[in-house]
């Protein structure tokens, strides 16, 4: 005689697992409290990378060319093999009930952040103009007091 037992714990758990990670997010970049010193009018650094990233025509006396670390930049990082291998690993631990969203975005937030530092320290053009370089001492044109890459951020949470 063959007795059948159903258990659905693991099929509840993965769906528990599921819907909560449609309750969590993880958000990456720049955060409001975040700012540029006094000496600076506490500047949002978020302001200073959307401006670095797509441009600025006039900032001041300033023309800020787009230099697109975010939308180009870590979109490309994000889209890379190493990190498509990730997403995937990461849903497959959510559904086999070995981990959660929680904390599978965690794993890969701590992976990203220092690969948008770099992507920051080694972002070239456009070049800073001739003043600016005479200006800062080095053609970064990301880098000036170091500020904006220090406080790239990873956050997980709820939406």
């Amino acid at each position: 005689m063959l007795t059948v037992i159903k258990d659905k714990s693991k099929w509840l758990r993965m769906k528990r697992n599921l819907r909560n990670g449609t309750r969590q997010e993880l958000k990456i970049g720049f955060f409001r409290e975040d700012s540029y010193g006094a000496e600076n009018n506490n500047l949002p650094v978020a302001m200073v990378a959307a401006w670095q990233d797509k441009g600025a025509p006039f900032v001041g006396e300033k023309h800020i060319p787009a230099r697109p670390f975010m939308s180009v930049g870590l979109k490309n990082l994000l889209k890379s093999p190493v990190y498509t291998n990730k997403y995937k690993q990461s849903f497959l631990n959510v559904l086999e009930s070995n981990s959660t969203f929680f904390v599978e975005y965690h794993k890969i937030s701590i992976a990203v952040v220092p690969h948008l530092q770099k992507i920051i320290d080694r972002w070239a053009l456009p070049a800073n103009s001739p003043n600016t370089i005479k200006k800062k001492g080095f053609n970064n044109p990301l880098i000036e007091t170091e500020k904006m890459r220090d406080s790239v951020k990873a956050k997980v949470g709820n939406r």
